[in-house]
C-alpha cells in the first residue's frame, strides 16, 4: 500500500515540477548573453533551411554541436519563436533530468527508493542555479538530460547488461550537446568500473553495442562538417571551445571556489545540505570500505558512485580558468544524489520527516526562485527600446551600441550586430569570441573619432551612464532641450536618439 501511495506522490511531484518549470514562461525577455546567440543560430536554421551549420548573422560558427539548437530551431518554426515556445526545449530537458535523477538515485539506495528518488529531484529543483537555467534557451539543460540518463542506464546495466545497449542513445546525445564535456560522466563510469567488480558483471558485446549506437548517433554530423570545413572546424570547435577555454580565463579571474561561493550565496540551506551529503557519503565510504574487491557491499559501491561522480563533474569544472556560473550544472544532480542518500535514513526511522524534507525544499524553492518564477524579464530594456525604434519615425536608422555588450536589442530588431567601444580591454573581451570577431562584431575607436562618426546622420545608440556624456557632452548639452539628441532612459540602460521627426504633410 505505501508503495502505491509513493507511486502517486511521485507522478504528482513531477506534474507539479511541469508546472513550476512552465509557470509564467510565457512572459519577460531572454538573457543579453548566450540565449540571444542560440536564438539567432535557430531562427537563422528555419530561415535559410541550413540545419547543417550554426550560422551567426551570416558567419558559420563551430562553437559546439547541434542538437540544443535543433531543438530550439524545430520549437521556433511551430511556434513562430514566441516566448514560451524558445523556452519550451530547456523546460522539456529540465524536466526530464529530473526524471532520470530520481531512477538513478532509486538504483544507487536498497531502502525508500521512491522517496529518495524523489527527494534528489526536488533538491535539484530547489537549487536556484538549475531553476534559472531550466527556464533559458541554452545548451546547458539538453547535455544535462543526456547526461544523467547515462548514469541511469549505467546503474541499470549492473543488474541488466542490455542496458549498455541503452547507455549509447544518451551518450550519442550527449556528443551531440556538448561534444567534449561528455568525458565528465564516461570518465565517472570508466573509474567506478575499474574500482569495483563490477568490470566483471557486464558482457562486453552489450558494451560494444551501445558505443556503436552513440557513435552512429554523433559521428555523422561531425563528418560532414569536417568534410564540408575541414581544419578551421575542429581548431575552433575544440582548439577554442575547449582548450582555451579551460586554460584561459574568458572574463575575469574567479578563485577555485568560485562554484562553492556561488552555491553558498544563493541559497545557503541548500549548500549546507549539498555539504552534509558528502559528509554522509565520505563517512559510509570509510564504514564500508572493503578489505578485499571482493568483499565490497552494495552500500560503498553506491557512494563510491555518487563520490565519482561529483569529482569528475566539480574537479575539472573548478580547476578549468573559465569560471562561469552555468558551467557547474552538470556537478548539480551528483550532489542532490548525495544529499538524498544522507537524508534517507531520516525517515527510514521516521516516516513523517520524509513530508518534512519536502516542505522545507518547497520553502526553500520558493525563497530562492521566486524571481526567476514570478518575473523572468532579463532585458526589459531592450525589449521596450526595441519596440520604440520600431515604431519611431525612422525604424531603419542605424542601430548601435557603445561600451556595453549588447545581443538581445539586436535580436529582437533582427539585424546584424554593431557594437562600438572606446575601452581596449572592453574590445579584448568581446573580440576574442569567435562569433563576434568572425563577423567584426566590435570596432574599437578613439572617444573623439567615435563621437563625431555618431553625429554624422541618424541613429539609435543603446548605452550606460558611464559613456553617456560620449554622446550628450561632458555637461550633456547635445541631450538638453536645445540639444540634437534625446535620451530615453530605462531601468539599467539609456537610448539616445538622433532621429528628427520629418514635418506632416
Amino acid at each position: 500500500m505505501r508503495d502505491h501511495r509513493d507511486q502517486t506522490l511521485l507522478l504528482l511531484f513531477f506534474l507539479c515540477a511541469a508546472v513550476l518549470l512552465t509557470l509564467w514562461s510565457w512572459t519577460g525577455s531572454p538573457l543579453n548573453h548566450d540565449e540571444v546567440t542560440y536564438l539567432v543560430m535557430a531562427r537563422s536554421m528555419v530561415e535559410n533551411g541550413n540545419w547543417l551549420d550554426l550560422q551567426f548573422y551570416g558567419a558559420t560558427v563551430h562553437q559546439r554541436p547541434p542538437l540544443a539548437i535543433w531543438l530550439l530551431a524545430a520549437s521556433g518554426a511551430v511556434t513562430d519563436f514566441s516566448l514560451m515556445g524558445t523556452r519550451l526545449p530547456a523546460m522539456l530537458m529540465a524536466l526530464l533530468t529530473l526524471i532520470f535523477l530520481a531512477l538513478a538515485v532509486q538504483e544507487l539506495t536498497p531502502k525508500d527508493r521512491q522517496r529518495t528518488g524523489m527527494v534528489a529531484a526536488a533538491l535539484l529543483l530547489a537549487t536556484p542555479l538549475f531553476y534559472f537555467n531550466a527556464r533559458r534557451p541554452m545548451t546547458d539543460t539538453t547535455f544535462l538530460a543526456g547526461a544523467v540518463a547515462f548514469v541511469w542506464c549505467y546503474l541499470r546495466a549492473g543488474r541488466t547488461p542490455r542496458w549498455w545497449l541503452w547507455a549509447g542513445i544518451p551518450a550519442g546525445w550527449m556528443l551531440m550537446s556538448k561534444g567534449v564535456v561528455s568525458a565528465l560522466p564516461l570518465l565517472a563510469i570508466a573509474t567506478h568500473l575499474l574500482l569495483t567488480s563490477r568490470r566483471r558483471e557486464f558482457t562486453k558485446r552489450w558494451l560494444w553495442l551501445g558505443l556503436g549506437v552513440a557513435l552512429l548517433l554523433a559521428t555523422p554530423w561531425h563528418l560532414v562538417q569536417t568534410i564540408r570545413h575541414g581544419g578551421s572546424f575542429w581548431q575552433e570547435y575544440i582548439g577554442f571551445n575547449v582548450l582555451q577555454r579551460a586554460g584561459q580565463a574568458l572574463f575575469q579571474k574567479t578563485p577555485f571556489t568560485f562554484y562553492l561561493q556561488d552555491l553558498w550565496e544563493s541559497s545557503p540551506p541548500l549548500a549546507l545540505l549539498f555539504g552534509s551529503g558528502l559528509a554522509y557519503t565520505s563517512l559510509q565510504l570509510w564504514q564500508h570500505r572493503p578489505s578485499a574487491p571482493a568483499r565490497e557491499t552494495a552500500i560503498w559501491s553506491s557512494h563510491l558512485f555518487v563520490a565519482l561522480w561529483l569529482l569528475t563533474a566539480a574537479l575539472p569544472l573548478s580547476l578549468a580558468s573559465t569560471r562561469i556560473e552555468h558551467y557547474f550544472l552538470p556537478a548539480l544532480p551528483a550532489l542532490a544524489a548525495a544529499a538524498a542518500l544522507g537524508l534517507a535514513p531520516l525517515w527510514t526511522r521516521h516516516g513523517y520527516l520524509f513530508h518534512s524534507t519536502l516542505a522545507v525544499l518547497t520553502l526553500l524553492f520558493f525563497s530562492g526562485n521566486a524571481f526567476h518564477l514570478t518575473s523572468p524579464d532579463y532585458t526589459p530594456d531592450q525589449t521596450r527600446f526595441a519596440r520604440q525604434i520600431k515604431s519611431g519615425p525612422a525604424p531603419e536608422a542605424r542601430v548601435v551600441s557603445i561600451n556595453h555588450y549588447e545581443l538581445a536589442i539586436f535580436y529582437f530588431l533582427d539585424r546584424s550586430v554593431d557594437m562600438r567601444t572606446t575601452d581596449p580591454r572592453f574590445f579584448e573581451i568581446v573580440d576574442s569570441a569567435p562569433i563576434l570577431h568572425r563577423i567584426k562584431g566590435v570596432t574599437l575607436e578613439p572617444p573623439d573619432q567615435l563621437a563625431a562618426k555618431l553625429r554624422q546622420g541618424p541613429f539609435y545608440a543603446l548605452t550606460n551612464s558611464a559613456s553617456l556624456p560620449l554622446l550628450c557632452g561632458p555637461t550633456g548639452q547635445q541631450c538638453g532641450p536645445a540639444g540634437p539628441l534625446s535620451v530615453t532612459p530605462g531601468n539599467h540602460l539609456f537610448l539616445v536618439t538622433n532621429i528628427t521627426q520629418p514635418p506632416h504633410e
